[in-house]
């Protein structure tokens, strides 16, 4: 992709149509306040059911970049494994972005709904959850009568500029991720700081990608989910110019006819799918993969989205029944690797095994069905948890 092109994606593409982070289940969250306690919205707090489940708030100050003698709070949620404190060892550390205009409560509770903590019990490492800033540089809100929108944030990376006018990289999300690694450092937390993984859904999965671009001698690997773009450090991106791509493996889980980004790309006369695979190519020869050596398997068509669904909105009829096709390629000498799952006909979402309403799949949103054929976080953390940073 030119730079110019990238240009349009960063005028035009990620506008304020695309606040797009949530997964179908969070589109539900409204439905069932009685879920997530008395949270009253506050960045030093959280709900009172993620305390109950030893889910901690956590803020630090983080200097602006164009003027640092003036700070933001920033916030994260970390869950530390108990056996964790009980031995006298170093332990991975994973951290998941949400969407767009979320929040890690939202991404918790609603999109993974308590599925990582149990991952991080049953694999030992300790877990995180980023909170992207106000897409405007404001405060975080304090919104009591809407809980469920409280903190939200649009992350930074080399693409876009959301009608946010030239403040919005003013604030530095690299910088954050690092920062919130010195704070968990700074509890004494044993992270093995050669096991860091980040991983996201849509805006936070461009972002997952973004780290592994351009901080990539910061983590292990990486892992997104239907991201809204992302590629290599060695292709000039926005305000992100080009130079060598560390040697980070990534594995990206995406819809080719996202019923979300799709129409968005083709609007300003992009084709999505065109640009996602010509990104996961370009990938595969930054990290120096051989793409000769692909190994593509079809996985198991398991279930069947949508089943039953008899109504007529275009974006959940298209993502009736989608199935996945994974591409593994042979990691590099200097141990990189990469992989990608594309969703053929499926919505705009996080892969797991519960389906979306009908009512959440005709949202306006056009988040469509989701696949259900695997789990994305059980598929991402197996390819990622044997990778070390490599120096």
């Amino acid at each position: 992709m030119t730079f110019q092109i990238k240009q349009r994606l960063s005028k035009t593409v990620i506008g304020s149509s695309l606040f797009i982070g949530l997964s179908l289940s969070a589109l539900q969250a409204f439905s069932s306040p009685e879920m997530v306690g008395n949270y009253q919205g506050s960045p030093y707090a959280t709900w009172d059911g993620l305390y109950e489940q030893n889910v901690q708030v956590r803020t630090f100050a983080q200097p602006l970049v164009n003027n640092p003698s003036e700070v933001i709070l920033r916030r994260f949620l970390q869950y530390i494994p108990q056996k964790i404190y009980e031995r006298q060892s170093q332990y991975p550390l994973v951290i998941v972005l949400h969407g767009g205009n979320s929040s890690p409560e939202l991404v918790k509770e609603f999109s993974m709904q308590d599925r990582w903590e149990r991952l991080a019990d049953k694999e030992q490492f300790m877990l995180a959850y980023g909170n992207a800033y106000n897409i405007n540089n404001d405060p975080a809100p304090l919104e009591s009568d809407a809980p469920y929108w409280a903190n939200g944030g649009y992350w930074r990376s080399c693409v876009g500029d959301p009608g946010a006018g030239p403040d919005f990289y003013n604030v530095d999300d690299v910088d954050y991720i690092k920062r919130v690694i010195s704070q968990m450092q700074s509890e004494a937390l044993p992270i093995d700081m050669d096991r860091i993984y980040i991983i996201g859904l849509s805006n936070g999965g461009e972002l997952a990608e973004h780290i592994a671009s351009q901080s990539g001698d910061l983590i292990a690997g990486a892992g997104s989910v239907v991201p809204v773009y992302g590629a290599p450090k060695n292709i000039p991106s926005g305000p992100c110019a080009a130079s060598e791509q560390a040697a980070t493996s990534l594995i990206r889980i995406y819809s080719p006819q996202d019923p979300v980004l799709a129409p968005i790309f083709n609007s300003i006369g992009l084709n999505y799918k065109e640009l996602i695979q010509q990104t996961s190519a370009a990938w595969v020869h930054a990290l120096g993969l051989n793409p000769t050596t692909a190994n593509v398997t079809y996985l198991e068509n398991s279930v069947s989205e949508g089943d039953g669904y008899t109504g007529s909105i275009p974006w959940a009829l298209n993502t009736m029944n989608s199935y996945a096709i994974r591409t593994d390629y042979e990691a590099a000498n200097n141990g990189a690797d990469f992989a990608e799952i594309q969703l053929i006909g499926a919505g705009h979402g996080w892969p797991e095994i519960k389906g979306a309403t009908f009512e959440a799949a005709e949202s306006s949103g056009q988040f469509g069905f989701h696949n259900q054929d695997f789990v994305a976080e059980e598929v991402i953390w197996e390819f990622l948890k044997s990778k070390r940073k490599i120096k």
